[in-house]
């Protein structure tokens, strides 16, 4: 399995994510783990052990994307590099398009 390291805006938008998904389920950890923090903990480990499993965005050299959760709801952006996956965005795909786009025109 390889290593699992976080650039500093995927933290960011982790945290967001977390942040909108608490207030709407109004502090209910069960609800939050079962919507985002268990399907994500299958993907990095999913990820960590073939890292070649999701396809190469078009227009970008390495960057690969998983889709998961709840009606596959968020978008995981890593990309392998030798012996570990540095995941370089999380996003919620409901985002608006040109907020998506301008996200990763960012990797």
């Amino acid at each position: 399995m390889l290593e699992i390291a976080w650039t500093a805006s995927a933290e960011r938008d982790l945290l967001s994510i977390y942040e909108s998904l608490f207030e709407f389920f109004i502090e209910d950890d069960a609800m939050i783990a079962k919507q985002l923090s268990a399907p994500l903990e299958e993907e990095l480990a999913l990820i960590s052990t073939f890292p070649g499993i999701a396809p190469v965005l078009k227009g970008k050299v390495k960057l690969r994307r998983r889709v998961f959760g709840p009606r596959m709801r968020y978008g995981l952006y890593y990309v392998p590099e030798g012996r570990r996956i540095l995941v370089q965005a999380i996003l919620d795909l409901r985002m608006y398009p040109k907020e998506m786009e301008r996200r990763l025109s960012e990797i």
